[in-house]
């Protein structure tokens, strides 16, 4: 007879979970996500399956480095949305609850790219760039009014030996090469400046993720398998060591 009953109460105890599992399966929670190409995370928006969001739920994120204790717990605002920047490779745990309901995701982050830091070196080249680029024709100038002084000097001493025409055009012969010097000089730091610039330009400028995949935990209210069963046994010895109090209290 006590076995008869003790079967009993185990019977009642498991349909009850089963109807507490039915329930939660009812009011299923469904976990969106998108990855922001600008910063790099991860924009979540949790709903119930009727499409009414869970406002202010509780979030836990679990990173890959220590699945066991939570990296982050915060709140979701009252659209049901929160975000977050992973700085792991591996799987990550997000987990929304509200009012015992809720659902895990689980994303897999292949890859991190950080954006290039900017290197304090380049500015200083840079900078001595346009330092001897402006140094450049100021030295020119004081060299060609040396030779243009000389020149001068050689034109009286010679009056009397040579026409004068020729003379005058002695300088602007000598200057012509420096001149093209100086335009092949100024070409070269355009050309280089303007490579600087393009590969710059190629470089990414944000923090960009990686996801492989994803998989979610529909169905379970939001609990691992392991927690479900957990709590099943407790709530089952729950009910059959209460009966078998009374059981022994009644034989007494």
């Amino acid at each position: 007879m006590n076995t008869r009953k003790l079967f009993l109460i185990f019977l009642l105890s498991f349909s009850f979970m089963l109807a507490l599992a039915g329930v939660a399966y009812a009011h299923g929670v469904v976990i969106n996500y998108t990855v922001n190409e600008t910063t790099g995370e991860l924009e979540f928006e949790a709903l119930f399956d009727n499409g009414e969001a869970l406002a202010n739920a509780q979030v836990t994120i679990y990173a890959p480095a220590d699945p066991a204790t939570p990296w982050l717990t915060a709140k979701a605002d009252e659209n049901g949305r929160f975000a977050f920047a992973p700085d792991q490779v591996g799987q990550w745990d997000v987990q929304f609850r509200v009012a015992g309901h809720g659902d895990i995701v689980h994303i897999n982050i292949e890859e991190i790219f950080e954006p290039p830091a900017l290197e304090a070196n380049s500015d200083e080249s840079a900078s001595e760039t346009v330092v001897d680029t402006a140094a450049a024709p100021a030295q020119e100038a004081s060299d060609t009014a040396a030779e243009e002084t000389q020149d001068e000097m050689q034109h009286n001493m010679m009056a009397m030996d040579h026409d004068e025409a020729s003379t005058m055009d002695e300088p602007t012969a000598a200057e012509a090469p420096e001149v093209v010097g100086a335009t092949e000089s100024q070409v070269d730091t355009a050309e280089s400046s303007t490579a600087e610039e393009s590969a710059a330009a190629e470089q990414p400028t944000s923090r960009r993720i990686v996801v492989s995949q994803s998989t979610s935990s529909s169905g379970t209210g939001g609990f691992t398998v392991s927690q479900i069963l957990l709590m099943s046994a407790s709530v089952i010895w729950g009910f059959v060591g209460t009966a078998l109090y009374f059981q022994s209290k009644r034989a007494n």
